[in-house]
């Protein structure tokens, strides 16, 4: 394969006109301070396939988030930058903006991962007052896809409605959108209506695979060929000039100047209250992470990744095996 496709330079990590890539589905500008991954929900109104958030019997109600909120600071060592608050879908919940303005009044940044379906003129207003941004996933520019991925027909209308809502109320847009066997031929008319709506950025992002699902993550797996032709295109798309910033989050290899922040920049904290390093890294038993792969120990790249993304990994096997975005694996 081409070096030029196949390692990205490290400029790219503070380039804002290509964007950057990194491991970490969760990466932050902010650098500085924690950033909490609040998942206010495991709910959701829609049934995308190959989402890996489990769902759970329960969540906490808003007195019981202002109360572990109140005692997260003596558990971590760095203070409160930014918050996201994801799920599930968070609009589902009623008391969010009473969620929001708590956090507000702590002095906390506020980002949203939501579907955008929820998202009428009100909404789209309210949340203007109130979010620095909000990251919408977008698996395609047609119902078709949609459809092939599990949901109704109408959701790309109601997704599209939810974003010309936020663009008229001027709330900074991130895109995310998950190539998959389904929609990876449609990444231009991605970036086509991304820039028509004039997003801030649009991020592609890797599959995370939910160890119990098998056999469905087997139908939307790309090749490595088609991989390949994914990261082509990527690169393609950054040489030109009318377009949003892009950002990859697990589609390159393991960049080699980031190591996983779980635990020390990144909490995650699940619907029902759970904290932990990262929301891929539920049910932990040790308190270290050993690599159960010789693959990892003997690979010459293993100063340069730091065995990528570990949560990504648990998250598949529930063991620490090499991360699936290897170049081991992945060429």
């Amino acid at each position: 394969m081409n070096k030029q496709h196949s390692k990205p330079s490290a400029n790219s990590y503070n380039n804002i006109n290509m964007g950057y890539d990194s491991i970490c589905c969760f990466r932050t500008k902010n650098k500085l301070g924690l950033t909490l991954v609040w998942e206010l929900t495991s709910r959701c109104n829609l049934q995308c396939q190959f989402c890996y958030v489990p769902q759970q019997s329960s969540e906490l109600n808003h007195n019981e988030i202002i109360k572990l909120y109140d005692k997260i600071p003596k558990l971590a060592k760095q203070k409160i930058t930014d918050i996201i608050l994801t799920g599930g879908e968070p609009l589902l919940r009623n008391d969010l903006f009473d969620i929001i303005a708590f956090f507000i009044q702590k002095g906390h940044k506020i980002d949203i991962c939501s579907n955008g379906t929820l998202i009428n003129a009100e909404i789209a207003k309210a949340l203007a007052k109130c979010v620095k941004e909000i990251s919408i996933s977008l698996h395609g520019v047609s119902n078709n896809t949609y459809v092939n991925m599990g949901n109704h027909v109408g959701t790309f209308e109601k997704i599209l409605f939810g974003l010309e809502y936020l663009h008229n109320n001027d709330v900074e847009i991130h895109l995310i959108f998950v190539p998959n066997k389904y929609n990876f031929q449609e990444i231009f008319d991605v970036v086509k209506l991304a820039s028509k709506l004039k997003v801030h950025s649009l991020s592609f992002l890797g599959i995370m695979e939910y160890f119990d699902k098998p056999e469905i993550y087997s139908r939307f797996y790309l090749s490595k060929k088609e991989s390949a032709l994914v990261r082509r295109n990527i690169l393609d798309i950054r040489k030109t000039s009318i377009r949003p910033i892009i950002n990859t989050k697990r589609i390159f290899f393991n960049p080699p100047l980031e190591k996983c922040s779980a635990g020390k920049q990144i909490l995650g904290i699940d619907a029902s209250g759970d904290i932990w390093p990262c929301l891929f890294l539920k049910d932990i038993t040790n308190k270290k992470m050993k690599i159960e792969s010789s693959i990892c120990i003997h690979c010459k790249y293993i100063l340069d990744c730091k065995f990528g993304c570990i949560g990504a990994s648990y998250l598949g096997e529930k063991k620490y095996f090499p991360d699936k975005n290897c170049r081991e694996i992945m060429l």
